[in-house]
């Protein structure tokens, strides 16, 4: 019953074949991400950017809960499908918005053609863990179980605690996990998604280890320091995006059952060369 506000983005070469959904961070607007949005209009792609409940121009009292976002962008995607017909359809997340991007493949009710999930955190509870414990240590764990219960009778037992890493175990879309190693806010070897890493047995997905300079690692990754988008990250993340779109325009051609490729077909089979 929230009303997301969201906002389209047309590429400088108008129309454009593809979508590029900025899923925010926590607590962020979709105007924390306007230079972002600007580098892939610039590089031919609209983009869709929606403030996620509590935040920005949306409704709702409060942001909820970390898991929240991944049921924003589940209405976000739903609104997509139903209002347009872009080719490709591409997710870029950021931060919290890195998780649910990568939890969302999970469901599989979304054409999704690939995502860069950038700064990730892995989970729900490894987020609301992460400040606790760097304050107060080992002892944050004792709420822990009261913590997860809380967030069960928020979002269901099913979403309290969702893995991106699990979630990529099971999609064959794919991913660009992207984290800098001197992230202040989700360090690269905790927490995050990318630390996770051994557990992900899947070739669709790749990695982008990175330093961030200019800034600290967890937002600054994305711009340089004059506030601009990242060009050789940009760059990256939308080369990532045509790669998986011609990979998968050519699978699509190899599967089209209605292709006439000479060969003989009968109504107990097709043939997908």
């Amino acid at each position: 019953g929230t009303l997301l506000s969201s906002y389209l983005y047309t590429a400088d070469a108008s129309p454009a074949d593809s979508l590029v959904v900025i899923v925010p961070g926590f607590r962020s607007t979709h105007r924390d991400y306007l230079a972002v949005a600007e580098s892939f209009r610039s590089a031919g792609r609209d983009v869709f950017i929606f403030d996620p409940t509590g935040c920005g121009d949306s409704g709702g009292e409060s942001c909820v809960g970390f898991a929240g976002e991944l049921f924003d962008l589940d209405a976000a995607l739903d609104f997509i499908d139903g209002n347009f017909n872009y080719s490709h359809i591409f997710l870029l997340g950021h931060s919290r918005g890195g998780w649910a991007a990568c939890c969302v493949l999970a469901n599989g009710e979304h054409r999704i053609s690939a995502v860069a999930a950038v700064s990730a955190v892995n989970s729900p509870m490894e987020s609301i863990i992460m400040p606790a414990e760097s304050r107060i240590g080992f002892a944050a764990y004792l709420n822990y179980p009261m913590l997860l219960l809380y967030q069960s009778m928020l979002f269901g037992p099913s979403h309290a605690d969702d893995s991106a890493a699990e979630a990529l175990c099971e999609t064959d879309v794919p991913v660009l996990v992207v984290h800098a190693e001197n992230d202040e806010q989700v360090p690269a070897d905790r927490y995050s998604l990318i630390s996770h890493r051994t557990e992900i047995e899947s070739d669709s997905v790749e990695y982008y280890i990175c330093d961030d300079p200019d800034g600290d690692g967890h937002t600054g990754v994305l711009f340089s320091a004059d506030g601009s988008a990242d060009e050789t990250l940009m760059t990256k993340i939308d080369t990532f995006f045509s790669d998986a779109a011609e990979s998968g325009d050519k699978t699509a051609e190899r599967t089209d059952i209605h292709a006439n490729d000479g060969r003989n077909r009968t109504d107990t089979g097709v043939y997908a060369g």
